[in-house]
């Protein structure tokens, strides 16, 4: 059975969530927002600029100092005119004043200029593990752990996963902290607000494995209460050669031989599964 994607509208939730800190336990203050607003936000000035930046400059009645300026190693755009100008770390509107104030000095009179966010690049964010689409994030405004999730895609095989891990650095080290996922998505709680160089780990959870004459051999995942009946529907139940008088259970070296039939028809108690066993399925002689 294809791995499932956890409910769509429980992630997408997360986007009204009101916005947590992250939990710093050093006794300095915990490093604020240095993202903008949310995408199609009126006001993205909260966002400080960094290197990778594309910034849109428009310089009113000078077209052809209008255009897109890439921020460059060391923080700097190259600007016509002027050269290069120190932007790294400015709001927007503190990087229109500085093209504003450089211009003034010798090349135009009372110059007006506006700077828009054009691409981002700066503040990346690494999602791996078990989500619909994994890889590198860039943030465009205050962005919490459950949104991010959503943006991925969502987590695959939610039964299986039981926790997240983010890992960023605090006061030049490395922290973890494990979030447990159930609480998170249901309540917000452990919800924290990312930022750049972040690192968010879905870790795969426990799993068993069905093999044989069943119509989607692989793991499943695992899940208090899991039985061989459960994991049977999960790989999509027997084909038409299985051999249902006779299967077995694969657990640390251990053959545990039951009669499935009897088992499926309710006439046997059904069998508790355990984290890394190995249900298999045989071919019938018939």
């Amino acid at each position: 059975m294809p791995r499932r994607l956890i409910t769509v509208s429980l992630l997408m939730a997360a986007l009204a969530a009101p916005v947590p800190v992250w939990a710093d336990t050093s006794d300095s203050v915990p490093t604020p927002w240095v993202g903008g607003e949310p995408s199609g936000a009126s006001d993205p000035s909260g966002y400080l600029v960094g290197v990778g930046d594309t910034l849109h400059v428009s310089v009113y009645g000078e077209e052809d100092l209008c255009g897109d300026f890439v921020v460059y190693e060391g923080g700097v755009i190259d600007f016509p005119l002027v050269g290069k100008v120190p932007v790294r770390g400015l709001s927007l509107p503190q990087t229109a004043e500085a093209l504003t104030a450089a211009l003034g000095q010798r090349y135009l009179v009372e110059p007006h200029v506006t700077v828009q966010m054009q691409a981002y690049a700066s503040q990346a964010v690494q999602v791996l593990g078990a989500v619909a689409n994994p890889g590198v994030f860039y943030l465009e405004g205050p962005t919490t752990l459950r949104q991010l999730l959503a943006l991925a895609g969502g987590l695959i095989s939610e039964k299986a996963v039981k926790e997240v891990r983010l890992e960023r650095s605090v006061n030049g080290q490395r922290q973890v902290e494990v979030v447990k996922l159930e609480p998170l998505l249901a309540e917000g709680e452990g919800d924290r607000l990312l930022k750049g160089g972040d690192v968010v780990n879905v870790a795969q959870g426990l799993v068993v494995y069905v093999s044989g004459q069943v119509k989607e051999s692989g793991s499943v995942p695992y899940w208090d209460g899991l039985t061989v009946t459960r994991a049977l529907a999960e790989a999509g139940g027997p084909d038409t050669y299985a051999r249902l008088r006779q299967a077995y259970i694969l657990r640390e070296g251990e053959r545990i031989v039951f009669n499935l039939k009897k088992l499926l028809q309710g006439r046997s108690e059904d069998i508790a599964m355990q984290p890394g066993d190995q249900l298999v399925i045989e071919q019938s002689v018939f």
